[in-house]
């Protein structure tokens, strides 16, 4: 098996140990959801840590929303995910249903160039006060030197 890099989120523990993310794809949708989703002040130990995109659900959703989120994460990623470029957020709405889907775009880091754009997806449910987990990953071919403890 390859280096483990993180630990997927939710957590789940098996004999095995809780499931790692063995590629920098995988890591970057656990630092980018963990990002989007913690809302700040919510860390004890770095309380201007996160976008909490949660607190946006009941607001009126307008321009100015839409700009002030794009912009705060935007923000969020560049102090604490440095090896993730940028690329913007998409809006979409679903008007039958309420939902609004929200998919931010990156590229990660390397050695100076860009990897391919990868796009990840929350969704808004104002019916039932939800915010949705990541609905795409991507797929990568893992790295690292084999290791036979894991």
């Amino acid at each position: 098996m390859a280096i483990a890099i993180g630990i997927k989120v939710p957590l789940n523990y098996s004999e095995d140990g809780f499931q790692p993310t063995l590629t920098i794809a995988e890591e970057a949708v656990e630092d980018m959801t963990n990002l989007v989703l913690t809302n700040k002040g919510e860390l004890a130990w770095n309380e201007s840590f996160g976008v909490g995109l949660e607190k946006y659900l009941f607001e009126n959703d307008t321009e100015t929303l839409r700009t002030d989120l794009a912009s705060s994460i935007a923000t969020q990623v560049a102090t604490y995910i440095s090896y993730i470029e940028f690329l913007g957020v998409e809006f979409q709405d679903v008007t039958d249903t309420g939902v609004l889907s929200i998919v931010v775009n990156y590229a990660i880091k390397d050695a100076g160039t860009l990897q391919p754009t990868t796009s990840l997806g929350f969704l808004f449910d104002p019916a039932s006060g939800m915010v949705g987990a990541p609905s795409t990953a991507p797929v990568q071919v893992p790295i690292g030197m084999q290791n036979p403890n894991l």
